[in-house]
């Protein structure tokens, strides 16, 4: 399962700055230019928008081989370790810029500051690894879990699913406003969940949405532009499954974060209306939204597997 979590949120980015710029100046530069970037970090506006992008990769213990016994913990760090650098060099070729890991603490900070948003500005001034924050210290001191939305130390949560994925063809700045910051939101969290099927599944899934997209269009004595480009998307699927390519499920997890209580409805409202524009159905999840706020984080979770129907009986239904 691989997890991007865009989260978007407002604070004050001048700590930051400053530490950054201060932290890699060379001592033996001309006085000037230290001048004109000490006189830039002053001059820089005290709070914007802030967006981050965390990407997390879970693997699975199990052995490929049937009947052998599960991989150790060491051993799945010596495997991951070796794919890291090419995992690495193939995001920064898509165009996400540098990616480097995180470290323990700063995973911790991360999922912290998700619970309690007091801490950030704290964690902003002296860094993750300098905050001391444990992991046992990473989630909240206290949380309430309502049906419709979700309080923890101080903030409050509303988390959505998305239950439809755009429609027709998909360009690339359908999620443009869905990632953007709003002022109406204190903190938003966007979380695309991606979970491979194997070569068999991926036969079988390719197969019956080629069916199922010539079946829709043959049945309207009319034929609609929306089915001739989904059977179009189809058949273009299965061939490149054919050659290859690898099919995969996903899913989106959209939370609003506010601090204060009276906000909330106007977060919803905004969240509900982002959705609509970027083409996308979203539905708030109700009686789960604890689960749904977890899942979006950084932590590794894979969420079919805490589900009372096995796995196994849920793809054969």
């Amino acid at each position: 399962m691989r997890l991007d979590a865009f989260e978007v949120f407002f604070a004050d980015f001048a700590p930051r700055l400053r530490q950054e710029v201060y932290g890699h100046l060379a001592p033996d530069a001309h006085p000037l230019a230290l001048a004109v970037m000490r006189e830039a970090v002053e001059a820089a506006p005290a709070g914007s928008a802030s967006i981050t992008c965390r990407i997390a990769l879970t693997w699975s213990m199990a052995n490929r081989v049937e009947g052998a016994k599960r991989h150790s913990l060491d051993e799945m760090a010596l495997d991951i370790g070796q794919r890291i650098p090419s995992l690495a060099a193939g995001l920064a070729a898509t165009g996400a810029g540098p990616a480097r890991v995180m470290t323990v603490a700063e995973v911790a900070a991360a999922l912290r500051v998700a619970y309690d948003p007091s801490v950030a500005k704290l964690i902003e001034d002296v860094g993750a690894q300098a905050a001391g924050i444990e992991w046992e210290d990473a989630g909240p001191a206290g949380a309430e879990e309502a049906w419709d939305h979700y309080r923890h130390d101080g903030a409050t949560s509303v988390s959505w699913v998305m239950t439809e994925a755009p429609r027709g063809q998909v360009f690339s700045n359908v999620l443009a406003n869905l990632l953007a910051p709003h002022p109406d939101i204190a903190r938003k969290r966007v979380a695309l969940l991606y979970r491979p099927y194997d070569t068999a599944a991926a036969v079988r899934v390719v197969e019956s949405d080629r069916r199922d997209a010539a079946f829709a269009a043959s049945g309207r004595r009319v034929g609609r532009a929306r089915d001739l480009i989904s059977v179009e998307a189809a058949n273009r699927s299965a061939e490149e499954e054919a050659v290859g390519a690898g099919v995969v499920r996903f899913a989106m997890f959209v939370t609003a974060t506010v601090i204060d209580d009276q906000d909330l409805a106007l977060a919803a409202s905004v969240v509900d209306s982002l959705g609509t524009s970027a083409r996308i159905r979203l539905r708030r999840a109700v009686g789960a939204q604890a689960a749904t706020f977890a899942a979006s984080l950084p932590l590794g979770l894979v969420t079919s597997a805490h589900l009372r129907v096995p796995q196994a009986m849920r793809e054969a239904m």
